[in-house]
């Protein structure tokens, strides 16, 4: 699909079963298996909702040892993609990080680094492991998004 990144982030802020949500899962040709969240296995991505209302989209990045969820194929904001460095990213998405959590240095740390980017369509979450990598890229709805749509 075309803009798929474009017409999961329009989804945040609406229902299940605002007719735009129904459109897209035509369009997608996939049916989400609901555990909690819709996942859509295929298509490597989850859609996070609280109250009814689509609130976030996580992308799998990689593909799951013990998940028969698929990697995220579609294009990211600033074609960021998976295993690019934070330096890497940085440059790609051309804005400053809105919160920037620093890596803890202490060697064999697993503890994640994120980062927050502020984009017009929505609040982008990134999170990095101890070698900086990209592993997990979350959009939020956007702050300003206060009514289901």
């Amino acid at each position: 699909m075309e803009n798929l990144f474009e017409r999961i982030v329009d989804l945040l802020g609406k229902t299940p079963d605002h007719p735009d949500s129904r459109q897209f899962v035509r369009d997608l040709e996939e049916q989400p298996v609901f555990a909690g969240a819709y996942n859509f296995m295929k298509s490597g991505f989850m859609l996070v909702h609280e109250k009814h209302v689509f609130t976030a989209a996580i992308f799998h990045l990689s593909e799951w040892e013990d998940h028969p969820n698929s990697a995220y194929s579609g294009r990211l904001p600033g074609d960021v993609k998976a295993n690019d460095d934070i330096e890497d990213v940085r440059e790609k998405l051309n804005i400053a990080p809105r919160i920037n959590v620093e890596i803890d240095s202490r060697a064999g740390s697993e503890e994640p680094h994120e980062e927050e980017y502020d984009l017009p369509q929505c609040t982008l979450r990134l999170s990095f492991d101890a070698t900086n990598r990209l592993t997990s890229v979350v959009a939020l709805r956007s702050p300003s998004i206060d009514a289901p749509r």
